[in-house]
């Protein structure tokens, strides 16, 4: 077995291992808040929603009673949030309504959060495909790519030709080698080709040779391509019900209105604290 191969199986087993589900999401009372469900730029927040109210009740029997007299900021709210570390995940996402086509745009979790998250955004795009965004893919999200690739047949694949390029950019998954041949060795090669050819100086039939050893990488490209998992955009079959975690949420809504904190104003301050989990903590 080459080493890439066993390194890549020995990180799925490890998710495997340690992914948590919506049913231990729920055991554990944790709570979903969905911003824009139904929009073109969605964000998913996991969090803990009795941590969180403790937390708000500290703060409000903290207050002067001038303060009091005051609404609470949104900024308040987000320091409670972040200080208590009330955020298990997050993850943004876009989806077109026409196609139904949308690419992961970032991702935040605590260790074994990650699956999880991802499901739950795929579930929200259903019957939508989810791809990644190959341009700036870390190691952790490499991972449950790969994981949803080789180990969930729920999970729908689709290969996309067009991701053969993005997978040059400088991605690790293009140095991913099978003997010595890379996806960024042969795009090198190949964009030397062109510049040959658009420098203007070659006979026609030292273009015609050019371009059949172009069409040749294009195929080696299209084929390396296919191994990987970041080449592919993803639906699930079977869409995870997060309805326990999201009515979680808004039972908590009904308990932050109590403390004079506006509902609008708390999901507010939730975004900016996922915003300030991401900065800490990358999937």
């Amino acid at each position: 077995m080459k080493l890439q191969t066993l390194l890549e199986n020995l990180l799925e087993e490890d998710i495997d291992e340690v992914a948590v589900s919506v049913a231990q999401a729920k055991a554990e009372n944790l709570a979903v808040y969905f911003d824009n469900p139904d929009g073109w730029g969605r964000t998913i927040i996991l969090y803990k929603p009795q941590e969180v109210l403790a937390g708000l009740n500290s703060m409000v029997r903290l207050r002067s009673a001038k303060e009091n007299k005051k609404p609470i900021s949104i900024n308040s709210i987000r320091n409670v949030i972040t200080k208590i570390n009330g955020i298990v995940g997050m993850i943004s996402f876009s989806i077109n309504g026409k196609s139904k086509i949308g690419d992961i745009i970032s991702s935040c979790a605590n260790k074994g959060y990650g699956p999880l998250m991802y499901d739950l955004a795929l579930s929200n795009a259903y019957p939508g495909f989810l791809a990644p965004d190959n341009h700036s893919v870390s190691e952790e999200a490499q991972r449950v790519w790969s994981y949803y690739f080789n180990k969930r047949p729920d999970v729908e694949k689709q290969f996309q030709a067009e991701a053969c390029s993005d997978l040059s950019c400088g991605h690790s998954a293009a140095k991913n080698v099978e003997g010595d041949i890379n996806i960024e060795t042969l795009q090198d090669k190949k964009f030397e080709f062109d510049e040959q050819i658009r420098a203007g100086n070659l006979r026609q039939d030292e273009i015609a040779k050019l371009n059949k050893k172009i069409a040749l990488l294009d195929t080696k490209i299209n084929e390396l391509a296919r191994k990987h998992p970041l080449a592919y955009m993803y639906r699930i079959t079977k869409p995870r019900s997060s309805v326990s975690l999201a009515n979680a949420h808004r039972q908590l809504l009904v308990s932050v209105n109590k403390t004079g904190t506006e509902e609008d104003k708390f999901e507010s301050a939730l975004l900016k604290a996922g915003n300030d989990f991401f900065s800490r903590t990358i999937i």
